[in-house]
């Protein structure tokens, strides 16, 4: 699999991100049970097909995730791995253990350091997200991280990273054909200064795989962002009637693209988001092997200059109604 380099760093990492959220997780998680074989089974394919970035956080299953992901990497395949992890902003009180966190993940990871080390969301405070930036640094200055880097930051929050003088190698973002906010601000921003991206929910949770037919076949804890109609579903909190007639008319069109092309809707999706030049990796988590491949497949397949086109016409009408905002939760976004 092609690597590139990430940002400003020296690392060079896969297209595809293996996302690990799903290691570690039980019945009562959201992704359901995934047993410590099957996550195991899963690194080791990604690793045999050429995958070495690989993305976990703190807060995934509660700190089990990177149990899990500690426990799989066995026989010598740390040294195969790019590790990218996500810390949460912490409140003021909390900033004194932010080295200890730090460490505590590391044990979990069974590791001595961390690849990549990322805020995960930022918040509107911007003195707190100061402190934590400041913190970030003191970290990697210690060794316990080689790079650090942002998730879900905009360009104003971006901006005080750059007035701190805080180089960052990546800006990790959700970024997918229906949800293009990043493209009119964020995207030219990270080019300019030399900043990766890694852009996450690449399929919309399976939503974007050609798996469903219409709105109604979506599980309803898979209709929780900007782009579904709150009511009757209390797992949404933008609070509006979101655009569910667009995406609709999106899927259907899809499909037909899909099966006019020869390629699957998954080929079509990935490939179109590293279509993008200002794309380091598409993020994209695998609960079976046949999935992996799958996403595999897609990130290696190079869409003609027609259908990129093509897919930039059908999904014009809801980037449109999404604007510049970068958040697929919310309109009041954290993102600014």
């Amino acid at each position: 699999m092609e690597k590139v380099k990430l940002g400003n760093s020296d690392l060079m990492i896969s297209r595809m991100t293996l996302g690990c959220w799903t290691f570690g997780s039980d019945s009562t998680s959201y992704w359901g049970a995934q047993e410590k074989d099957e996550s195991t089974a899963l690194l080791n394919e990604a690793i045999e097909l050429g995958v070495n970035y690989f993305d976990t956080a703190f807060s995934y299953n509660d700190g089990a995730a990177e149990t899990a992901l500690g426990e799989s990497m066995c026989n010598g395949l740390r040294e195969k791995m790019i590790i990218c992890n996500k810390i949460p902003q912490l409140p003021y009180e909390a900033l004194p253990t932010y080295e200890q966190q730090v460490r505590d993940s590391l044990k979990r990871l069974r590791t001595d350091y961390l690849d990549v080390l990322l805020i995960h969301w930022p918040c509107n405070d911007k003195d707190l997200l100061r402190a934590n930036l400041e913190q970030l640094q003191k970290v990697k200055d210690k060794g316990l991280v080689r790079q650090i880097g942002v998730s879900n930051f905009g360009v104003g929050q971006m901006e005080i990273v750059r007035e701190m003088g805080i180089e960052i190698c990546v800006n990790e973002l959700a970024y997918n054909v229906i949800h293009r906010g990043a493209e009119l601000a964020i995207l030219p921003y990270t080019g300019k200064h030399a900043i990766g991206v890694m852009a996450y929910m690449p399929l919309m949770q399976g939503i974007l795989s050609g798996k469903y037919d219409s709105i109604a076949d979506i599980p309803a804890n898979r209709r929780r962002t900007l782009h579904f109609d709150c009511n009757g579903n209390d797992q949404i909190r933008h609070g509006g009637r979101g655009m569910e007639s667009e995406l609709q008319t999106f899927l259907t069109n899809l499909k037909a693209l899909s099966s006019e092309s020869g390629y699957s809707c998954s080929d079509l999706c990935i490939s179109w988001i590293l279509s993008r030049k200002e794309i380091s990796t598409v993020l994209a988590g695998c609960r079976t092997r046949k999935q992996l491949e799958a996403n595999v497949r897609a990130v290696e397949t190079k869409l003609p200059d027609d259908l990129i086109a093509k897919l930039d016409a059908i999904s014009a009408p809801i980037a449109a109604q999404c604007g510049a905002n970068c958040d697929l939760w919310q309109w009041n976004s954290r993102i600014w």
